[in-house]
């Protein structure tokens, strides 16, 4: 689970899904990372993506159906939601 400010400063657990269960809550933040460390991932990444090596699945949507296009992009819709004219 990923929580973070724009979705409310605050999370609620229901007891019954962590109880009995060996769990860590960790935090996390980019911000730690060293710049130096961070641009030589994104590097990384760029030269896999040149190398045509990573896949993100795209759903195209019109620009006058934008708003569904956000309601559903707040709901994870599993694929990029990319908004034509």
């Amino acid at each position: 689970m990923a929580l973070g400010q724009s979705a409310g400063a605050e999370a609620t657990i229901v007891s019954g899904s962590v109880r009995g269960k060996a769990i860590s809550i960790l935090g996390h933040t980019n911000l730690l990372v060293g710049q130096d460390v961070r641009t030589a991932a994104y590097l990384r990444m760029v030269r896999h993506g040149m190398a045509g090596e990573l896949h993100v699945d795209v759903e195209e949507v019109a620009l006058e159906d934008v708003g569904e296009a956000w309601e559903r992009q707040g709901e994870s819709p599993g694929t990029k939601l990319v908004i034509v004219p």
